[in-house]
């Protein structure tokens, strides 16, 4: 239809604006930012501080997190593999076009799943911490990794746009699976969703995940100074 191929049009123009232009340090950069290790003290400092904060109820709350990243997974598996969307590295109308980075795998794009887990990542765990400094950080992060997709040639915007709504919408009906489950199961129910993470543990997780950013900015800048990029 027009308006498909109206929307198609946009998306192909925003790619081509915000992919990358070939820069050694931004390319590395955004190949570590993007990948899942990078941010495995991340993930295991939130885990902490759940445990920390929620005691019991974090017998439900972890296992309904990773039961987020799971969903989000699957499910974006299986829209590639139905709706199947080239990937822009693997569109000949535009691969020739744009900066492709490393050698990406996959065929179909649609939805991305980096985004998807992000942002479903960053919507349960505000809804339980329910701390804005946290909120507001980690948005910004979840808005970075997305963006390192179509930086690298792997993702159209409207990928990782769907990506993360799809993301968010799990990352919300899990949190509230996470309060059904706990007022049935858990005498303390009350008590776990009123109780605010406290703006200093949220500030320990969000120096964790700096001193991770700054960490992959200066190991990249110190290999480019040197020439081993």
């Amino acid at each position: 239809t027009c308006t498909m191929e109206w929307l198609n049009q946009i998306d192909t123009q925003l790619l081509l604006f915000l992919n990358g232009n070939k820069n050694t340090f931004w390319d590395m950069t955004m190949l570590l930012l993007t990948r899942k290790e990078s941010w495995i003290s991340l993930y295991l400092i939130v885990l902490f501080f759940l445990g920390k904060q929620y005691k019991r109820s974090a017998l439900i709350l972890i296992p309904m997190l990773i039961l987020t990243i799971i969903l989000n997974d699957q499910i974006s598996g299986f829209i590639k593999d139905t709706v199947e969307r080239f990937r822009p590295y693997r569109d000949p109308t535009i691969s020739h076009l744009i900066n492709i980075v490393g050698k990406p795998s996959g065929t179909y794009g649609f939805v991305s799943a980096h985004a998807a887990n992000a942002f479903g990542f960053i919507v349960f765990t505000s809804m339980v911490f329910r701390n804005r400094i946290y909120t507001l950080f980690f948005a910004s992060w979840a808005l970075l990794v997305a963006y390192t997709r179509i930086y690298l040639g792997v993702h159209f915007p409207g990928d990782v746009i769907a990506g993360g709504t799809m993301g968010a919408l799990i990352g919300w009906g899990i949190f509230r699976l996470s309060t059904w489950l706990e007022s049935h199961f858990m005498a303390n129910a009350k008590k776990t969703f009123i109780e605010k993470l406290p703006s200093r543990d949220a500030i320990i997780i969000i120096l964790v995940t700096v001193v991770t950013i700054l960490t992959i900015v200066t190991s990249v800048t110190k290999l480019v100074k040197y020439n081993f990029l």
